[in-house]
């Protein structure tokens, strides 16, 4: 079974928990995960083993239920690559961030009810920090942010704007920043592509856009997209956000449900934008087709524009 690398992060970027950190990173499909030996080294554990963990809550199930497949979760050894700034790569352990904060939540039951010993309250110190800290949602929002996932993904956005504003300056194309990756994930549909592939591909998402969104937007509420869209708030572990215009989140919501309805075909689309939203001019970004058959699913197309790479 071929090892799996990491698509973002590094070790030096982690989540910050008490005086220590947990190395984070984001694997293909999107990924988010913990490293196991770092989040071992944040509930205090110095030791090497990569086995403590198991051990511990072992320990601990004799006078706490644990379900057996938490257990088989811990001791499970998922391996990933890792490539240093050097070009050397390093192997590291994976462990899911809800996983991580069930083991905290164990060992602070374990502690109220007096089961750890003296020398074992430091993991329940550590592993309160980290519950204090962040939850199931909070933890991959800011795995995502840490690892640079998240700028990753407005640099995409800001690359799509550049590509359009070149060939038309127009400020309508910085509603892009508003618009929801769910939404551009529907666009990478259409060529077979992932988040790790976008920034190869923002000729054609910005062709995309242009022909099916803003070449078809109503000139009367253009004056209202003039404006630069306002910041909501940009605050530590989280990238800002924009507010949305209600007449653009309109259009855009009726695209993508013709997008589902065409099945993630072009020359199905085409015909029913045409007729639910008649172009208002003529696209100036230039097309392209897509190079591969769109996939199943997004999680497909991601694993098939991974595959892709490798074998370049």
């Amino acid at each position: 079974m071929e090892t799996l690398k990491s698509l973002f992060g590094h070790e030096h970027n982690g989540l910050p928990v008490g005086k220590r950190t947990i190395e984070c990173y984001i694997l293909p499909k999107l990924e988010p995960v913990l490293e196991k030996r770092s989040f071992q080294r944040a509930l205090g554990y110095d030791g090497r083993s990569t086995r403590w963990l198991y051990d511990f809550l072992i320990h601990l199930s004799r006078n706490i239920p644990i379900s057996v497949d938490l257990l088989d979760a811990i001791q499970e050894n998922r391996h990933f690559e890792v490539r240093g700034q050097n070009g050397d790569i390093a192997l590291k352990l994976a462990i899911e961030p809800h996983i991580a904060l069930k083991v905290c939540q164990i060992i602070t039951q374990a502690n109220k009810q007096g089961q750890l010993y003296l020398s074992e309250l430091k993991y329940a110190k550590a592993a309160d920090t980290m519950l204090q800290s962040f939850d199931d949602h909070t933890v991959v929002e800011r795995i995502r942010f840490v690892t640079g996932f998240d700028r990753y993904k407005l640099n995409v956005r800001e690359k799509t704007i550049k590509t359009l504003f070149k060939a038309n300056p127009d400020l309508v194309y910085r509603w892009i920043l508003t618009i929801p990756d769910a939404f551009l994930e529907s666009v990478f549909e259409f060529y077979g592509i992932g988040w790790e592939d976008a920034a190869d591909h923002t000729d054609e998402i910005a062709a995309f856009l242009d022909e099916f969104l803003f070449s078809r937007l109503d000139p009367d509420n253009l004056l209202a997209l003039q404006t630069k869209p306002r910041m909501i708030y940009s605050k530590e572990y989280f990238t800002e956000k924009y507010q949305e215009n209600p007449v653009f989140s309109q259009q855009m919501q009726g695209l993508w449900a013709l997008m589902r309805l065409s099945n993630r075909h072009l020359a199905l689309l085409t015909p029913l934008t045409e007729k639910a939203y008649p172009a208002r001019r003529s696209p100036v970004a230039a097309k392209k087709n897509p190079e591969v058959r769109p996939p199943e699913s997004f999680k497909l197309a991601v694993i098939k524009g991974v595959s892709a790479k490798r074998k370049r």
